[in-house]
């Protein structure tokens, strides 16, 4: 019985952390905002994932 209890309150302070720390998040007392890194990192996957894509489609192209 008490380690349901501690257990409850182990996913408690876990879903508590989760939601405090859904949007940003705390390194050294500095709030980072984790949707910039998201769209900055998303960004620039899409882009290299664009040109190699257009390389390789360039290349794939049968010379007329």
């Amino acid at each position: 019985m008490e380690d349901v209890k501690y257990d409850r309150q182990l996913i408690d302070r876990k879903s508590e952390f989760v939601r405090k720390t859904r949007f940003s998040y705390e390194y050294r007392g500095q709030n980072f905002y984790q949707w910039e890194f998201v769209v900055l990192i998303g960004f620039i996957f899409w882009s290299t994932v664009g040109i190699v894509s257009y390389i390789i489609y360039r290349i794939a192209q049968p010379v007329a």
